[in-house]
């Protein structure tokens, strides 16, 4: 497992803003729905790498400040693609994101 969730980074960072709009800026990057804490223990395996999504850095921002609040006004659900993420990372398959409801 330990060496799954650091793998399951890779793949989140290899994957487009799940925000993907004209206001994206920045490097896109993994970020946590379920804190992991500062420093190293972002670059030690942990499940909670599982609640990663990728966002690009000014939405990553936004989201830091309320997870809820981003969903609502994007009209996205961030649990559900760390969901799906985890399970491409698990069995390959390719997960299935549409940002456009």
């Amino acid at each position: 497992m330990s060496e799954i969730s650091l793998e399951h980074l890779d793949l989140v960072r290899s994957k487009p803003c799940s925000v993907q709009n004209k206001d994206c800026w920045g490097d896109v990057v993994a970020a946590h729905l379920v804190s992991v804490g500062s420093g190293n223990s972002r670059k030690k395996p942990s499940l909670r790498h599982l609640s990663a999504v990728p966002l690009c850095a000014g939405h990553h921002l936004e989201q830091e400040k309320s997870t809820i609040i981003f969903n609502i006004k994007h009209n996205i659900d961030l649990s559900l693609y760390a969901l799906q993420l985890a399970i491409e990372t698990f069995t390959g398959v390719e997960a299935c994101w549409h940002n456009d409801r």
